[in-house]
């Protein structure tokens, strides 16, 4: 069986959907697409959760072939700029994303 390793953040509710949106559609996400080695990467916005009571809003999945990839891409260049671009959602955001690394 062939495993691969995921890069998932999940964001909670953000006090301003507009701007966060915007910032995340326009420079956030143009800068992952920049990231090598990404097999795929989907972005889901959250429309219910159960058995939970936190206002979640988005879920993203970054994939690689493996996670030898994924810790390459995130030590390059264009991974160093998402995560120097990160903080620039934090003013649109209650609380920091949750952040899942799976293999």
């Amino acid at each position: 069986m062939h495993i691969l390793a995921k890069f998932i953040v999940l964001y909670h509710e953000p006090k301003d959907k507009d701007r966060f949106d915007k910032h995340y559609n326009e420079v956030h996400i143009p800068l992952v697409e920049k990231m090598p080695h990404v097999k795929s990467t989907s972005l889901n916005k959250i429309v219910d959760t159960q058995n939970n009571d936190l206002k979640y809003y988005q879920i993203v999945e970054i994939e690689y072939e493996s996670l030898e990839d994924l810790n390459e891409s995130l030590s390059s260049d264009a991974g160093r700029k998402v995560s120097e671009d990160a903080p620039n959602l934090a003013p649109f955001l209650h609380r920091p994303p949750v952040i899942f690394i799976t293999a």
